[in-house]
């Protein structure tokens, strides 16, 4: 790692630390928030290392739109409809289709474009800002779930719940990230190292989350659950969260936005 990627490195850590400690600092007050806390983990992270280098925001921004919005709210609705995870308070007065909540939305995409920043950032060095037309390969699949999503809610909303969800939907996230890598192996020197940089990070957040009760697993039917710094979760939090997940996003990005490099 460069000096310069040292220096990123270690503001990085700092801002993490900040946005870390803002809900403490905040606790009780009318910025004790999760879409505030979502804004301030994520976005100056984003603005620093965009200063710090070009980035391709275009790619950015249709990936963050795409994979955390389309995708994103996909999952959650899953999530709620099963009690595998839920966001239990919302300052709106409604909840899309009545589970996704208008700040887990806003924060699937906060997240993944801190993941895809930090990914073009760190480990991605390629310049081409052409926007891959594979990109309809996801956005039309992703419109398609949600129109039969809508038509079940509406017609037999039974259909929409099924069991052990967290396991089924983490494997079924990861398809795309196994066969990319089967077809390119050699993307996984760069997959394995940003898989593990954002470990850590995405490990705190859990953490802190989960003590100010953004969300919550009430869920049952998990592979079994974790206990760390006070806070229970599920092991596939830990498999298809912390550690799948980055690459995850890397993967979907290189094959459907960016140039599979």
């Amino acid at each position: 790692m460069s000096r310069a990627h040292l220096i990123d490195a270690a503001v990085v850590v700092l801002l993490l630390a900040v946005g870390l400690a803002f809900p403490y600092l905040v606790r009780g007050g009318v910025l004790d928030y999760s879409l505030v806390w979502y804004a301030i983990l994520s976005l100056p992270t984003v603005l620093y290392l965009g200063l710090r280098g070009e980035k391709n925001w275009k790619k950015i921004a249709v990936g963050s739109l795409v994979f955390g919005l389309l995708f994103g709210s996909l999952l959650e609705f899953f999530a709620h409809t099963t009690q595998t995870w839920i966001v239990p308070t919302t300052r709106f007065p409604f909840r899309v289709l009545g589970f996704d909540t208008i700040e887990s939305l806003f924060g699937y995409i906060f997240m993944t474009a801190y993941v895809l920043t930090f990914y073009e950032h760190f480990f991605d060095k390629d310049k081409n800002h052409r926007i891959s037309p594979h990109i309809w390969v996801a956005i039309i699949p992703a419109i398609l779930a949600w129109l039969v999503v809508v038509c079940l809610y509406f017609l037999d909303p039974s259909r929409l719940y099924f069991s052990h969800a967290y396991l089924k939907m983490g494997l079924a996230a990861v398809i795309p990230l196994i066969l990319q890598v089967i077809q390119s192996p050699k993307l996984l020197r760069k997959y394995i190292p940003f898989a593990l940089s954002l470990f850590f990070i995405i490990f705190t957040w859990e953490v802190v989350g989960l003590t100010f009760q953004y969300w919550t697993f009430p869920g049952r039917d998990y592979l079994g659950m974790v206990t760390a710094f006070g806070q229970r979760f599920p092991v596939e939090e830990i498999i298809f969260w912390m550690l799948l997940y980055p690459a995850t996003i890397a993967s979907y990005y290189e094959r459907f936005v960016d140039d599979g490099k």
